[in-house]
């Protein structure tokens, strides 16, 4: 029985997230390091992190920082006020 190959899937380097998202990639680090964005290190044990990221991951990433436009304010009805009736009845 044969299996079907597995999907590899293109993996993001932080440069390349920092061209998508027109940032400096040390921006994209800063992201990763928050927990903001999801990233794996494919370093060596002693070596510094070389992250790599997911495409979903920086769409699900993109998703939360989309921005939420304000719900729409209600504008306040106000009275209108009669002038004429306030000058007549202050005669009176």
């Amino acid at each position: 029985m044969t299996r079907a190959p597995a999907t590899v899937e293109k993996m993001l380097t932080p440069p390349e997230v920092a061209k998508i998202e027109r940032v400096d990639p040390e921006t994209v680090r800063k992201w990763i390091k928050a927990g903001e964005l999801v990233a794996f290190s494919v370093a060596d044990r002693d070596g510094q992190p070389r992250w790599r990221i997911r495409p979903a991951d920086l769409r699900a990433f993109e998703e939360r920082r989309q921005a939420i436009p304000p719900a729409p304010v209600k504008k306040r009805r106000t009275a209108k006020v009669d002038r004429d009736f306030i000058k007549y009845s202050e005669r009176m």
